[in-house]
């Protein structure tokens, strides 16, 4: 894949893959729908030592927006993106809507136009704006 020039998306790998490809790969690696598995067991979030070495890789996880992964609330989505900011770095912390996969959404964040309730919330936690804007 580095070769070809693809970012590879290791979203719902194992733990010993994701971690193999970020130890691996020449360039940064993707995971576009992960949370963090400290606050939801769910399989394909990451647990806390995955996501510190995705950031020291320079590697994004952009946490969805399914209340399977993150929860049912807007302050359960915040929680995760809280975590995975504080464990990987804010420059690897992402959204990724996931409004295509037919699953459910968290209350009040159910299609892109209630996005401005998930930045009302990380504006009172204390989010920049330009770590918004990223």
């Amino acid at each position: 894949m580095n070769r070809l020039g693809v970012l590879a998306d290791v979203s719902g790998a194992s733990d010993a893959t994701v971690g193999r490809a970020v130890v691996l790969s020449r360039t940064p690696v993707m995971c576009t729908r992960s949370a963090a598995r400290a606050l939801r067991p769910h399989l394909a979030n990451l647990p806390d030592d995955l996501l510190a070495e995705l950031g020291a890789a320079q590697g994004l996880c952009m946490v969805p927006l399914t209340a399977e992964q993150t929860g049912p609330s807007v302050r359960d989505v915040a929680d995760h993106l809280d975590h995975v900011r504080t464990v990987a770095g804010p420059e690897s912390v992402g959204l990724s809507g996931t409004y295509d996969s037919g699953a459910a959404h968290p209350q009040d964040l159910t299609d892109a136009s209630c996005s401005p309730h998930l930045i009302a919330e990380l504006l009172h936690r204390g989010w920049s704006d330009i770590e918004l804007a990223c």
